[in-house]
């Protein structure tokens, strides 16, 4: 079992410095000028929309003991936190938007969800909150007025200081690196505390409470990255994401590029191969490692569930790795988190095999069923590259057609990537395209139009409902085919089944 400890794993370091670059690559290594602070902690300089709010820098205190009143707690960003938080010795309750209605995975760490929003939820504690609350809350401003409000970043960073980390983010994928990391380290006996954004098969929900290394996905939408160092910092791409919060993306990129720089310098940045983050890991203080430089991996062979993917070490070592998931750019996603187990000590023989451990994330590219002879796979689709990456793998296992049932998230998401979406979705054979999701809880200053999805012509079926949708692409898929469910919205997860009952 590989030892993980704080202060950072300086021997995972000297393991890939000496043995592999000979001790001193300065090509690899990028020092901060003198003077220069190893951890940057500043809040994005540029708002988000008026109707959001980022709470300033807040450092918690060690959490052993701690009080914490989480507002939106039923979240995917807060709901996972909390139960790490707990994990750690905090004393942990909340309240949220939606009520006291409970959550499994709340009600199995035992934490109480109260109903409504009150100042009295407050008293003593610590307060965190995300940016997706408003700011007018009676437990948010009060807590802003007694210097006890906290950004989940915030909390996020107290979780990372406490463990050996890996901090996986970029505007896709980085669920599934994250993942894999995390169940090649379960795999292999160092019993990782994981922090996904999505339920894993491995672990039966979005986190996995044990006493190794810390493995999370880190956001990126709203700046508050900035404030958070990881030992091992993963960036798998980085496109112009989440309109709705209304910042650039120079504005992201910049706070991606502080993330970065975070990284200590015995630690290490790995680097997607897009071309455009190299220049975000300029100021990095650590070893920066770039696929498609540094190390690679290949797509060896395909199956319908999976597929080999070839890595090629840092010394030129190649591992054939059998892995039992799908995802848009998965060979990508392999080899970073190959070199991110490399990178706090597993050896390339330990990772190549650990890394075979995953055995499925919700709703990222799914495989959910068969029936009559069709697969029906269920993906969270959330931005126009990665599902063209995902129809793109899908393609390769499929000798038939292949039939899409698209839901929107947001209007913001359409009027913003209108033709962008039509591009990437006329690479199906046919199309059924359901409403933009009505139930978001950001107003909708501009709609977009009904037909937005005309352009698609003969492949464009329009349904009202999820069950009409089944209705259509069971009736029109046939032996030989792909029908591919795709939307971010948590509860699309339902259709799949329902157009396996109708196959």
């Amino acid at each position: 079992m590989t030892e993980h400890r704080k202060p950072n794993a300086a021997s995972a370091a000297v393991l890939l410095d000496s043995t592999i670059h000979g001790g001193n690559d300065a090509s690899r290594r990028n020092t901060a000028a003198p003077g220069e602070p190893g951890l940057v902690c500043d809040a994005p300089t540029v708002p988000l929309r008026d109707d959001m709010f980022v709470p300033p820098v807040n450092p918690l205190p060690p959490l052993d003991g701690l009080q914490l009143h989480m507002v939106g707690i039923r979240g995917r960003g807060l709901r996972p936190l909390a139960i790490v938080a707990r994990h750690l010795g905090a004393q942990i309750d909340g309240c949220d938007l939606y009520g006291d209605i409970a959550h499994p995975e709340l009600v199995a760490a035992g934490i109480t969800v109260g109903a409504g929003h009150a100042v009295e939820h407050v008293g003593g504690r610590h307060v965190v909150t995300s940016s997706a609350v408003p700011r007018e809350l009676p437990e948010v401003a009060a807590a802003l007025a007694a210097g006890r409000l906290h950004h989940r970043a915030d909390l996020l960073a107290a979780v990372m200081a406490a463990r050996v980390s890996v901090g996986v983010t970029g505007s896709h994928g980085k669920g599934t690196v994250a993942a894999l990391i995390a169940a090649a380290l379960f795999q292999h006996g160092d019993d990782p505390l994981a922090i996904i954004g999505a339920p894993v098969r491995n672990f039966g929900g979005s986190v996995q409470l044990g006493s190794g290394p810390l493995v999370a996905e880190v956001d990126d939408s709203d700046g508050s990255l900035s404030r958070i160092s990881a030992d091992v910092g993963v960036l798998t791409n980085s496109w112009f994401d989440h309109p709705i919060f209304g910042r650039s993306l120079t504005e992201n990129r910049r706070d991606i590029s502080v993330f970065l720089e975070n990284t200590p310098i015995d630690g290490h940045v790995i680097l997607g191969r897009q071309k455009e983050l190299r220049p975000m890991a300029r100021r990095a203080q650590a070893t920066v490692l770039v696929l498609g430089r540094d190390f690679e991996g290949r797509t060896h062979s395909v199956s319908r569930s999976g597929e080999v993917v070839e890595v090629t070490d840092l010394d030129g070592s190649c591992f054939d790795i059998e892995v039992n998931i799908l995802a848009g750019n998965l060979a990508d996603d392999v080899a970073m988190a190959f070199m991110a187990l490399r990178s706090i000590g597993l050896s390339g023989e330990q990772a190549a095999v650990a890394l075979s451990a995953l055995t499925g994330i919700s709703r990222r590219v799914e495989l959910v069923g068969e029936a009559a002879g069709v697969c029906v796979y269920d993906d969270l689709g959330k931005h126009p590259e990665s599902l063209s990456a995902v129809i793109r793998e899908i393609r390769k296992r499929t000798s038939g057609r292949l039939h899409v049932v698209f839901e929107p998230f947001l209007h913001a998401d359409l009027l913003r990537w209108r033709t962008r979406w039509i591009e990437v979705l006329a690479q199906a054979d046919s199309v059924i395209v359901l409403p933009v999701e009505l139930r978001q809880s950001f107003p909708v200053p501009r709609r977009a139009p009904l037909d937005w999805a005309a352009a698609l012509a003969e492949r464009l079926i329009n349904a009202e409902t999820r069950l009409e949708a089944a209705d259509v692409v069971s009736q029109i898929a046939r032996s030989g085919d792909s029908v591919l469910i795709a939307g971010c919205v948590d509860d699309l997860d339902e259709v799949a089944p329902w157009v396996l009952e109708r196959l």
